[in-house]
């Protein structure tokens, strides 16, 4: 895409901490490589590697250029925290992540040693493992984890459509156990409402 290797790195930081790499990551709100908001034109599923990176070049371009990022990436971590807030403007920065990634991506694209892979919230312990940079107790990872999914269902019920879909679910629900009890009504000869066999009379 034109990035130096700085800037290709900073890119990358941002893009593990949206989607961890995967570019069909999604939720609510959007999806995709770099977590590109339904609202700018982005999908709540992404897509292919290569979609995702024609849709990445077509976000920098409507936002700045590559030449913007690349004269601001005098090193990896000054590139993951210029994209982050140039570009990204994510709604949680979370840029100790972002910063730690982008110079593990740095450092093993000079040296070529990519490992087996990197452990999610660790991608200074290549292929799991311990000491790194990101190397978070599982209970404060888990606890912005579960954050995430909480922030991300209440921007869902907050859509007027889901209180749509939500209603309509209801009203079927409704019709199904009335449609149920109708057959079984009818299969015993009873009448679908009872009616009271004595019935009070105010004196």
């Amino acid at each position: 895409m034109g990035l130096t290797p700085n800037a290709a790195a900073g890119v990358a930081g941002n893009i593990y901490q949206e989607s961890h790499g995967n570019p069909t990551s999604g939720s609510g709100a959007g999806g995709g490589l770099f977590g590109e908001t339904i609202a700018n034109g982005g999908s709540a599923s992404g897509g292919s590697l290569t979609e995702q990176l024609s849709a990445l070049s077509k976000y920098i371009a409507a936002n700045g250029s590559i030449s913007d990022i690349n004269a601001h990436a005098s090193s990896p971590k000054a590139a993951a925290d210029y994209f982050s807030s140039r570009y990204e403007r994510p709604g949680i920065p979370a840029l100790a992540n972002r910063e730690a990634a982008a110079e593990w991506v740095a450092s093993a694209a000079q040296s070529g040693n990519w490992g087996a892979g990197v452990t999610v919230n660790n991608p200074a312990g290549v292929g799991g493992g311990s000491g790194g940079i990101l190397d978070i107790p599982s209970q404060i990872t888990g606890f912005f984890s579960d954050a995430n999914k909480f922030i991300t269902l209440l921007m869902w019920i907050a859509q007027p459509s889901s209180w749509l879909r939500i209603g309509a679910f209801i009203v079927g629900v409704g019709l199904l156990l009335f449609a149920i009890h109708a057959l079984i009504a009818a299969g015993s000869g009873q009448p679908l409402v009872k009616m009271p066999s004595v019935i009070p009379v105010p004196v």
